[in-house]
């Protein structure tokens, strides 16, 4: 709400996911007087769901995808705004860590893209950021390639962002820190039980699937991600009980086409493990937990 805009310019969509805590309080009392800001309530989906519904209710130019324990520098929009031309498809911008704790700020690494560039030249220099808050987005440039979250999964981002990268026309980074990204230890991201490693092995036959048709060059990339979600798969086994174990190495058995990509990857340590893996998938866990 602390920006250099007017509130002819911008609008704030909060999407209450069915909150049983007193946000809602909170949000009536802030809201009070604003005429750009519009609320909408539905039973508890999860984020990609409330996402989804705050982009079928927009009706800007672009959309940010704003975490609810996140937050804004103040006056940055105007600045950004500038970048928005109508043909960007992808801005993508600068972060830090935050803490609830009382821990010193810390700026990420950042992803400086030198000029516009399209998608695929982003991904084959290694892509960017996966996080979908820290890109804006064009509104049409989404709904024109059917991009939207898909719902009811943990790690949404590790599905949407690389898919969004690729499609778009146009991308270039702002290079100064503008989002404020929360880190709290009872965070969703930061339990990890049986449904985040099934869902990780979810995300990654849904990127083998776009991307399997790709020649060699785009693939590499998104099978360096599978590599990613698979490496997670194998770190989260140790959260789980024998039976869950067990459930685990069966899938993946059944699967070794995710494992097989990896074989595709930029990264010569994903091509290497993935030989490992496939010659035996428990000896090759062993030594990539030991090796990384």
């Amino acid at each position: 709400m602390k920006q250099d805009l007017t509130s002819d310019d911008y609008e704030i969509i909060i999407v209450n996911d069915g909150t049983k805590d007193r946000s809602m309080d909170v949000v009536n009392r802030v809201i009070v007087g604003s005429n750009n800001i519009k609320v909408y309530t539905q039973e508890n989906k999860g984020l990609s769901v409330a996402r989804n519904t705050g982009l079928s209710y927009a009706k800007g130019d672009y959309v940010w995808f704003v975490d609810s324990d996140d937050y804004l520098e103040d006056n940055c929009l105007g600045t950004l705004c500038g970048f928005l031309d109508g043909n960007l498809d992808i801005l993508q911008i600068q972060y830090r860590y935050t803490y609830e704790n009382g821990a010193p700020d810390k700026d990420a690494n950042k992803t400086i893209i030198l000029g516009k560039k399209t998608g695929k030249e982003v991904l084959k220099n290694g892509g960017v950021d996966i996080p979908a808050q820290f890109s804006i987005y064009r509104r049409n440039f989404l709904l024109d390639n059917n991009l939207e979250f898909y719902p009811h999964i943990y790690h949404e981002d590790v599905d949407f962002k690389p898919r969004a990268v690729y499609y778009a026309n146009s991308i270039m980074s702002y290079n100064e820190v503008v989002y404020n990204y929360l880190q709290r230890e009872n965070s969703i991201t930061s339990k990890r039980g049986l449904k985040h490693a099934t869902d990780l092995i979810t995300i990654s036959d849904r990127i083998y699937n776009f991307s399997k048709n790709f020649d060699i060059i785009d693939v590499s990339y998104f099978a360096s991600v599978i590599s990613c979600c698979i490496n997670w798969v194998l770190i989260i086994i140790d959260n789980l009980s024998e039976e869950e174990k067990k459930g685990i190495f069966e899938t993946l058995k059944s699967k070794k086409y995710l494992i097989s990509a990896m074989k595709k990857s930029q990264e010569l340590r994903y091509r290497l493990e993935a030989c490992l893996l496939l010659f035996n998938l428990k000896m090759g866990r062993w030594a990539y937990l030991r090796l990384r």
